[in-house]
């Protein structure tokens, strides 16, 4: 998502170094631009040392004027708020480049917020933010790491905390649901089957939440009242109808590739946090393996039916998947 936002100078990411274990996704991982790091947390205190490996390779590429990716965060959650406090990792990174290179490394914050993690369609805000160079607090590196590293951590948190949307931070989430939900309401007209097309709707989003975490701070309870379902679609009953067969249609088809991620998830993945990374890969990446051996076999009965199953049936699950985001939102 990141990356879609980048023309040019992509980036180099950073990911956890257990992922790099196995010799062929650590080749895929590399053509992908990423680069292992490691943390004793996952594959002890040992493999530590070969992180110097990945932080030459950050060298070289900020050498460059590339960019550098790293999630200070540390970890994967379905939470749709800041996981604080960071991994000092990238302080490290930073700082280090900043001594090897002879000149200040900047640092740039990006917020990603998902407006929702379960709906089949939902808004994705990003927000890139303030910029600030390592300059900072490199004289109090010199003179004291364990501080400028803690100290610059928390000015990237801060910095962070103005541009994420931090959903899960309220406590009433009912009112919170019902606020934004009318927001919603009152910008109807800049909706595309329930996603906002309004570029002003991120900052209306942030306000609301912020609000709503600065009352509760206060010991203040706020409220909303939904008088009637936000961003509703109104449909009358052979459009629900039709709606609701190319939903089911779409979920027949893509039965199997859903029942096999499940598959590869339930027996090989031990640990949760990469669960939703590898089921997004093998979706797409199984499902047009899945239509081509579907027309393959359909080839050897009909030539003009094997093409219809080439080119129909990822057409019908993306017609299930937009008809299911219509039907959530009438």
């Amino acid at each position: 998502i990141i990356d879609a936002f980048l023309e040019k100078n992509k980036l180099y990411w950073l990911a956890r170094g257990d992922v790099f274990a196995n010799k062929y996704i650590a080749n895929f991982m590399t053509s992908l631009r990423t680069a292992p790091i490691y943390r004793s947390s996952e594959v002890g205190f040992v493999d530590i040392k070969r992180n110097n490996e990945s932080f030459e390779i950050c060298f070289s590429l900020l050498a460059k004027n590339r960019m550098v990716g790293i999630f200070p965060e540390g970890i994967t959650v379905h939470e749709r708020k800041l996981q604080t406090p960071f991994k000092k990792g990238f302080a490290r990174l930073a700082f280090q480049a900043h001594e090897k290179l002879g000149r200040p490394i900047m640092i740039m914050p990006v917020g990603v917020s998902y407006h929702s993690l379960t709906k089949t369609r939902t808004d994705v805000f990003v927000r890139f933010g303030q910029a600030f160079s390592t300059e900072l607090f490199f004289d109090e590196y010199k003179t004291n790491q364990a501080n400028a590293l803690k100290n610059i951590t928390h000015h990237l948190e801060n910095e962070l905390y103005k541009i994420i949307i931090n959903y899960d931070s309220v406590k009433n989430q009912s009112a919170l649901n019902a606020a934004i939900e009318q927001e919603y309401e009152s910008r109807s007209e800049n909706l595309k089957l329930g996603v906002s097309t309004d570029p002003k709707f991120y900052e209306k989003e942030l306000e609301i939440v912020n609000n709503f975490i600065a009352k509760e701070a206060n010991g203040i309870k706020p409220t909303a009242v939904l008088n009637k379902k936000a961003n509703s679609i109104k449909l009358n009953i052979l459009q629900v109808s039709l709606y609701k067969l190319s939903a089911v249609l779409g979920k027949i088809i893509y039965f199997i590739p859903n029942q096999f991620s499940k598959y590869i998830i339930e027996s090989k993945i031990k640990k949760s946090a990469f669960w939703g990374t590898v089921r997004f890969i093998v979706l797409y990446g199984f499902f047009p393996i899945f239509v081509i051996i579907l027309a393959l076999l359909t080839f050897l009965f009909s030539k003009i039916a094997a093409l219809v199953v080439l080119f129909l049936l990822p057409v019908l699950v993306y017609l299930g998947l937009v008809s299911q985001s219509i039907l959530d939102n009438q």
